[in-house]
């Protein structure tokens, strides 16, 4: 794959045999894990599936790569962008750009309708569903953090009370 190390992985959740990697320059790549564990068995990347967010302005090593909104749909991103991709229909989009009055400092997946994003100024809601065409920005509200602080995370928790669907 490369000489970089990786930094994130996630398995596709409608196929747990396939899995999609990250490294710290934003080469991404789709692999499967073979059915049967015979000893000399290797765990390979697709060649079709793959590429990069490669930014040379994009100093630092924080990648992440999530599933989208259905099992040919990837988010990449990095400190100042997100990229939404189509394998299948070979398309890509930039949902997300950050390069000059904040940084992305993580995402979350709420379900497979939402997710949030965290930036160093403001929190996006964007809806993944795949009934829209492309991702969607939904919301978003500036917040109070210092904008400095680059462990900022999210932690979400989806709670049904009375029918209603809240997130805290």
């Amino acid at each position: 794959f490369g000489d970089f190390p990786f930094v994130d992985l996630a398995f596709n959740p409608w196929d747990l045999q396939q899995f999609a990697i990250v490294d710290i320059k934003g080469n991404f790549g789709v692999g499967r894990i073979p059915k049967s564990c015979k000893r000399g068995n290797k765990i390979k990347l697709s060649r079709e599936l793959g590429g990069s967010i490669f930014d040379a302005e994009e100093l630092s090593n924080w990648k992440k790569i999530e599933w989208s909104s259905s099992h040919d749909r990837l988010l990449v991103m990095d400190r100042s962008q997100i990229v939404e991709l189509n394998f299948e229909q070979d398309w890509q989009l930039q949902v997300v750009q950050a390069k000059t009055w904040s940084d992305l400092r993580d995402y979350r997946k709420l379900d497979d309708d939402f997710g949030v994003i965290l930036t160093s100024a403001e929190i996006i809601v964007i809806r993944t569903a795949d009934d829209s065409e492309h991702i969607v920005r939904e919301i978003s509200w500036k917040h109070d953090l210092d904008p400095r602080d680059p462990t900022l995370r999210l932690a979400l928790q989806k709670v049904e009370y009375n029918s209603k669907c809240s997130v805290i």
